[in-house]
Order: structure tokens, then sequence, then C-alpha cells
């Protein structure tokens, strides 16, 4: 997932946020096909974990893209 191209994204980042789903590769982030990312969540700290999306089947019929996630920790 290349976010440089990307000037609402790059907002985020210049503004000290960083991508929770950094960790992922390209196809795991995918939330619409064909290889598409089009959901992100951004934090200003560290206490996200755990990121995913939802792939499938068990997701094709709740929306037209798949489902995004991840830990939060309030402590």
């Amino acid at each position: 997932f290349n976010t440089s191209t990307s000037a609402p994204v790059n907002a985020f980042f210049d503004r000290g946020y960083f991508d929770v789903h950094a960790e992922l590769s390209y196809w795991q982030r995918e939330t619409r096909s064909p290889g598409l990312v089009i959901d992100l969540i951004f934090a200003d700290g560290e206490y996200f974990s755990n990121p995913g999306v939802c792939g499938g089947s068990l997701c094709y019929d709740v929306s037209d893209h798949n489902a995004v996630w991840a830990t939060i920790s309030l402590l």
C-alpha cells in the first residue's frame, strides 16, 4: 500500500499519526477487490495492536468492502 501519493493520508502522517495496519502486507490490507485499500485507521500513540481485515466469504455479504479493526489499549 503506497501512502506516499495520497495527500489526505499524508495529512495524517504530517500531524504525527501513524497507520495502525502498517505491519500488514499489501494483500492482507485489501478491503475491496481488486486490490484496493479504502479503509484506514490512524492513531497518535502506541496503544493499538492486532490489526486485521475481515476476509473471505464471512464478510462478503456484510458490506461492499471488508471491515478493518485493531485492539485498543486504554491503559
